[in-house]
């Protein structure tokens, strides 16, 4: 109940600083070019699969997966206001700035898709980059800010699960037994 507290109160406070914020639009666009929001998008892909094998008996029509399916974007911001807060704790917006810095550079890129495939260069380039001050406190937060995802991520896929079930049962379709 701890953790739900905290990750609720985290979700507020993201949601109603979201519009003005700088420092919450970087760490957005961090989360999606670090490949965050690509893993998180994968699992509400995985859910609903999920979902439709156990709703499989029910014959729930295409038309009413297509509707829950819309609720996706919705869900992505919502998980990505509570891993900013996270990130708040941690960084400055310089600091994500220069982290931004680094993922949008051809080095950056190449770890977020293969790091085994990084030029001599490039790992040159990401080790100056953790070297630096903003690197020293990319790694120092690391084992924190996992801990933090690990326990927002299942408040959130937990909520959106459960979400999705209560609005199936209310267009009348239970959860076989």
């Amino acid at each position: 109940m701890k953790v739900f507290a905290v990750v609720f109160a985290l979700f507020t406070t993201s949601f109603l600083i979201a519009q003005t914020d700088p420092f919450v639009e970087d760490t957005k666009h961090y989360l999606a070019i670090n490949g965050t929001e690509a893993h998180y998008s994968e699992a509400v892909d995985q859910m609903f699969e999920l979902l439709r094998k156990q709703y499989a008996t029910n014959k729930v029509p295409e038309s009413v997966w297509e509707e829950l399916q819309k609720e996706k974007p919705g869900a992505l911001e919502d998980l990505k206001s509570m891993m900013v807060s996270a990130y708040r704790a941690y960084f400055s917006h310089d600091d994500i700035k220069k982290i931004i810095e680094v993922f949008e550079s051809p080095a950056g890129r190449q770890t977020v898709k293969d790091a085994t495939k990084l030029t001599e260069d490039q790992k040159v380039y990401i080790n100056n980059f953790y070297n630096s001050d903003t690197g020293q406190k990319v790694i120092a937060a690391q084992e924190d800010l996992n801990r933090v995802a690990l326990e927002i991520s299942e408040v959130w896929s937990g909520s959106l699960y459960k979400s999705m079930v209560a609005k199936l049962k209310r267009k009348g379709y239970e959860m076989p037994q």
